[in-house]
């Protein structure tokens, strides 16, 4: 996608939302993991907190909790990606791609939990059965779906059918069971 002489940028959270083909490019040549996953923890722990309050016991939960869920988030999906490449003939993405494809579209899962604690917050609502939650939640999904299909497509090379149907089974499967 670049010679050897030209420096690619590196990629930009703000840029996944403005412009994540670009973004998807930039990962591609110069894929980067930790600044997206902090950034993510960051926003996930954020929102959490609006949600469930703020308590000595909550900030320790939610930090390892956090901690532990994005860092197993971005990796198993990167793993599942890895083996869906298997499919792809022409795919030859390397599993830090896959993990910094992952890390950057994660800064939705985080604007989504700080879009749902806000609203939390404001409706004084109980987070566990709250309504509007579950639709932020699907809307959130959906556009997690979608730049996870371009992703595949740019990132890993993957065929645009096979690039959706992965981002539909995995992404959407694993909503409707953290909807249960």
């Amino acid at each position: 996608m670049s010679d050897e002489n030209t420096r690619v940028p590196n990629p930009s959270l703000s840029g996944i939302i403005t412009n994540p083909s670009q973004q998807f490019d930039r990962i591609y040549e110069s894929p980067l993991i930790w600044r997206a996953i902090v950034s993510v923890m960051v926003l996930c722990a954020g929102g959490l907190l609006l949600k469930f309050g703020i308590n000595e016991t909550s900030i320790i939960i939610i930090i390892i909790g956090v901690i532990i869920g994005i860092i197993l988030r971005v990796t198993v999906l990167s793993g599942l990606f890895m083996l869906s490449s298997t499919i792809a003939s022409k795919s030859t993405v390397t599993f830090k791609q896959l993990c910094s494809m992952n890390a950057y579209i994660s800064i939705i899962l985080g604007i989504n939990e700080i879009v749902n604690g806000i609203t939390i917050s404001m409706m004084g609502g109980n987070p566990e059965v709250l309504f509007t939650n579950t639709i932020i939640n699907w809307i959130f999904a959906v556009w997690i779906t979608i730049l996870t299909a371009f992703g595949l497509e740019r990132v890993a090379e993957f065929s645009k059918k096979l690039a959706w149907f992965v981002a539909v089974v995995f992404i959407m499967v694993a909503t409707l069971f953290n909807e249960m």
